[in-house]
């Protein structure tokens, strides 16, 4: 196997963009209620004025803004009360000079009605008002169209949509929403070794950790894990599996069977597969980061297979470094940008030759400052990640850190 011929992230990401078509221009129709978390598949506009109608925003009373100029608590100007609007219906008043009328918060604003007077700034004198404030042309009103005008655009393609986004849908009448058909990933995993995370482990077993890892990274990009399954090491119940795996599903992701150890069989198991005539199917075997070089990227017919290390840090970073922003371009997300943050080192690391060092750390305040503290562990251990909750990165060409050194955390 050519491990020595490592691909570094970005080139690798840049040819999974090339060869794999993304799965943006498969549209399904959801209820808004369904659509949270899922992902727009088209431009959305504003198909009609937000608000419809002239609106108060506050308890009140609706005035012409020259009828209250130099109204103040000395001295108040009096108005006639010609009326109330109620909540949720139309006004058929119309003001002028002299007169007032009470509107609650979300009642439409009468014709010929200027400003809205907060209700404290008032006083009720029988059938007039006294007006203890001088208010402004347009105060408290909202105009048709100042929230939302029609035909506006609203939401982009490749949005996902949050809460605050199924707000303004809701808002605009959005009863269904098209969004992108969420992409089918299967989930293979190898090693005698493994048992169920609800069974007991026997000597030298250890639970499927790493399928968990998989699977949630997998769902917070807005796909779909249509199956998990653990294969024993044993060449045709691999090839037989990942035969299976690339029929039901868009992208094949595997874990462990990656490294260089003699029962390794992922790269001879996609290779032996039908795929393409001219070129192996593995086109990438070995990533240029720290954990996580020993990283297969394949192609059967035109679905992607990704086998990860073994081990559960190697398999969170390689997640997090590549498989993550690779499904978030293949199901096309419109802000790919991963959260981070500019802090301080609070630990000494040195580079790793010919690789990008990705290290977990622990962002904690001290002094008013946000700091870094690197969470060591040995290989295969499990502890680093519970008390994660960012990862820096040393580039290749860094000497490395230093105690007190500016860094960007990118947080998990």
């Amino acid at each position: 196997m050519a491990y020595l011929n490592v691909t570094k992230i970005e080139e690798a990401l840049s040819q999974m963009k090339l060869r794999f078509q993304r799965k943006d221009s498969t549209v399904e129709m959801v209820d808004l209620e369904a659509s949270l978390g899922r992902y727009l598949a088209k431009d959305l506009y504003a198909t009609e004025n937000l608000p419809s109608f002239r609106r108060s925003m506050v308890d009140g009373y609706a005035v012409l803004a020259s009828d209250t100029l130099g109204a103040s608590e000395q001295s108040p100007m009096i108005l006639q009360v010609v009326g109330i609007v109620d909540i949720g219906c139309k006004s058929e008043l119309n003001l002028t000079t002299g007169y007032a009328a009470y509107v609650p918060t979300g009642g439409e604003i009468p014709v010929g009605a200027e400003a809205m007077v907060m209700i404290e700034h008032t006083e009720a004198l029988g059938p007039d008002i006294a007006i203890y404030y001088t208010a402004t042309y347009g105060e408290n009103i909202v105009g048709i169209g100042e929230d939302v005008q029609e035909r506006t655009l609203i939401l982009k393609k490749g949005t996902r949509l949050a809460p605050q986004h199924e707000a303004i849908l809701a808002s605009l009448g959005y009863a269904e929403i098209p969004v992108v058909k969420k992409p089918k990933v299967f989930i293979l995993s190898t090693g005698d070794e493994l048992v169920d995370v609800s069974s007991t482990p026997g000597y030298g077993q250890v639970r499927d950790c790493n399928s968990t890892i998989i699977r949630n990274i997998v769902e917070s990009c807005g796909c779909e894990v249509v199956d998990s399954v653990r294969v024993i090491d044993e060449i045709e119940a691999f090839q037989k599996a990942l035969r299976n795996a690339t029929v039901s599903a868009d992208v094949v992701i595997l874990s462990g069977g990656s490294s260089a150890g003699i029962k390794d069989m992922t790269q001879l198991a996609i290779d032996s597969l039908a795929g393409n005539t001219d070129s192996p199917n593995v086109f990438i075997h070995g990533l240029a980061i720290k954990p996580g070089k020993p990283t297969v990227v394949g192609q059967i017919g035109e679905k992607p297979v990704i086998g990860l290390p073994g081990h559960p840090a190697a398999c969170f970073i390689t997640m997090k470094a590549f498989v993550e922003p690779f499904l978030n371009d293949f199901i096309g997300k419109n802000e790919t940008e991963i959260r981070r943050i500019p802090c301080i080192s609070g630990f000494q690391l040195h580079a790793a030759g010919g690789r990008d060092v990705y290290q977990l750390v622990e962002m904690v305040y001290e002094e008013e400052k946000l700091t870094a503290h690197i969470l060591y562990g040995k290989s295969g251990m499990v502890s680093a990640l519970a008390k994660a909750n960012a990862y820096v990165v040393i580039k290749m060409n860094q000497e490395g850190i230093k105690v007190g050194d500016n860094l960007v955390a990118y947080l998990l």
